[in-house]
C-alpha cells in the first residue's frame, strides 16, 4: 500500500510471525498456533483515523513546548512525552455512530482530481444538487465524506498516489466547519491540496478541523462501492482502537444502507 513520505522510506509497516508456527505443538493433540508482531507508523498507515493529539499550532519559539498548542488550547509541554499523550489520545475518542453524506467531486466534474487542485464551495454545492441534495441535508454531527478519485491510484500507482492530492481548498474547509460536522473522510492521504496554492500554507484544513474546530479526520477510505450504487446518505460506523495515549488509529469504517 502507499506509505506516505516527507523523505524516502519514513514511514513503515512491519509483520513477521516469529518461528513459522510461533509455539506449540502442545498437547497430545499436538496443537500449534500463530501470533504477529507488528511494527510500524501503524497509526498513520492505510486507511487512518486522526485523534486531535495528531497535529498542533506552534504559537511562539517552537523550541518551547509550551507554545505547542493541541485542540482546546492544551500545551505540548503538559500533555505529551515519548511514550504518547496524557490528553486528546485515541482512547477518548467514543464509538461514532451517526448519519454519513458522500460528495462525489470526481463524478461532477467527470474526471479524477489533478494533485493540488482545490475543491471550492461551489464544487460542493453543485456536487450536491447534482446527487439530489442540498447545503441544508448536511446536518450537526454528520461524517461528511467527499471523493476525489485519487483513491483509484491506490495499489496501481503508488507513486502518482503520494505524489500530491486534491482537497478542500481552505474556504470549502470553513464551510465545513459551518456545517459542524463530527468527521470529514476522504480517498486521499489529507483534507487539502497539497501542495497548496499558496504557497505560505501547509495542511490549513487539517489545522482547522483537528486542532481549532474539534472535527476529527479518516484518510484513504474506498467509496467505490457506494458510488456504484449512488448511496449518497447512509448510516456511518466507527470504532477508533483504544490506543493509549495515540496520534490515532487504523481504520475500517462501515456505511449501512
Amino acid at each position: 500500500m502507499p506509505l506516505f513520505s516527507l523523505t524516502p522510506h519514513h514511514r513503515k509497516f512491519t509483520l513477521v510471525i516469529p518461528g513459522g508456527p510461533t509455539y506449540g505443538p502442545m498437547g497430545e493433540n499436538r496443537l500449534v498456533w500463530n501470533e504477529d508482531f507488528i511494527s510500524g507508523h501503524l497509526t498513520q498507515d492505510g486507511t487512518q483515523f486522526d485523534s486531535f493529539a495528531h497535529m498542533a499550532t506552534v504559537l511562539g519559539d517552537k523550541a518551547d513546548t509550551r507554545n505547542i498548542r493541541y485542540y482546546n488550547g492544551f500545551r505540548h509541554a503538559d500533555i505529551a512525552d515519548a511514550h504518547g499523550f496524557k490528553k486528546l489520545g485515541t482512547e477518548h475518542v467514543r464509538p461514532i455512530f451517526t448519519r454519513g453524506v458522500l460528495i462525489d467531486i470526481a463524478g461532477l466534474k467527470g474526471r479524477m482530481l489533478k494533485g493540488g487542485e482545490e475543491i471550492t464551495i461551489a464544487d460542493l454545492k453543485a456536487a450536491l444538487a447534482r446527487q439530489g441534495l442540498a447545503e441544508a441535508d448536511i446536518h450537526t454531527g454528520d461524517a461528511l465524506l467527499y471523493n476525489t478519485g485519487w483513491g483509484g491510484l491506490w495499489k496501481v500507482d503508488n507513486d502518482k498516489f503520494n505524489s500530491s492530492v486534491a482537497g478542500l481548498s481552505p474556504a470549502a474547509g470553513d464551510w465545513v466547519v459551518a456545517r459542524k460536522v463530527v468527521l470529514v473522510g476522504t480517498g486521499n492521504w489529507a483534507v487539502e491540496a497539497i501542495p497548496n496554492p499558496d504557497a505560505r500554507l501547509f495542511a490549513p484544513n487539517h489545522q482547522k478541523f483537528l486542532v481549532e474546530n474539534g472535527i476529527h479526520i479518516i484518510e484513504n477510505m474506498d467509496f467505490s462501492a457506494l458510488i456504484a450504487d449512488k448511496v449518497w446518505v447512509f448510516a456511518f460506523v466507527y470504532g477508533a482502537l483504544p490506543l493509549k495515549g495515540a496520534t490515532g488509529a487504523p481504520a475500517r469504517p462501515f456505511a449501512v444502507r
